[in-house]
């Protein structure tokens, strides 16, 4: 192996551990607030995290996104711990949880299902199925402590984190071949799922959150690329 090929081997398994990093940031702010969260939100390592895998200078939008977030962790360092913990799941049950009609539903079947009478999707059905047969290809299981279906936005961003890390193995390894069934993987996935319904998941975000933090979220997931 030449040195131009280790050099570049360590370099894609470099952006590699950087993808995977971002995914499992994002994929936690998606999940249902809690208090090891609302700390890192307050304390700012969770908006740190993220400046450290982003390149916030390179791109507008994903700078107003994350000084969006750090100023949503400085409102919540300003209040006591059980006060932000409720200004978060407020907005986090809103959006995503109810009751009621959820703001801004984060399944991909509810943006790829046939509409009812008032233009809204469903959940569960062909889309979801079609999530979960994708991770079954690739040997993942859905975590037995998630009670939320497999197409939920977390849920298949921690999947892009998941197939990132074998990636890195990968490169780690020099299976190039390994590293670039990943990597094909991981755009197939974008394209036929995650990609195809988070901009209108993003909308929907933006026109019904109350807190700066979903927002943001969704932004960097959409400019970004994840």
């Amino acid at each position: 192996m030449t040195q131009d090929t280790q050099f570049n081997s360590e370099e894609e398994r470099t952006l590699a551990l950087s993808d995977a990093s971002l995914a499992a940031l994002l994929a936690k702010g998606f999940l249902r607030p809690v208090a090891a969260f609302i700390e890192e939100m307050r304390s700012g390592s969770y908006v740190a995290q993220l400046r450290s895998v982003l390149d916030a200078s390179s791109d507008a939008r994903i700078a107003e996104a994350l000084d969006s977030i750090e100023a949503m962790g400085t409102q919540l360092a300003e209040q006591d711990a059980e006060e932000a913990r409720l200004t978060l799941e407020v907005d986090y049950n809103r959006l995503f949880v109810g009751p009621g009609v959820l703001l801004a539903t984060p399944y991909e079947s509810f943006y790829r299902s046939e509409t009812d009478e008032n233009g809204r999707g469903t959940i569960c059905g062909l889309p979801m199925l079609a999530v979960k047969d994708f991770y079954t290809r690739f040997g993942t299981k859905m975590p037995e402590q998630f009670i939320e279906f497999p197409d939920h936005i977390a849920l298949e961003l921690e999947f892009l984190s998941l197939l990132a890390q074998e990636e890195a193995k990968c490169w780690e390894a020099d299976d190039a071949d390994g590293a670039r069934v990943f990597q094909e993987g991981a755009a197939e996935f974008r394209r036929d799922h995650l990609g195809v319904w988070v901009q209108r998941f993003a909308v929907d975000v933006a026109a019904g959150a109350e807190t700066k933090l979903y927002p943001a979220l969704a932004e960097l997931v959409l400019c970004t690329q994840i």
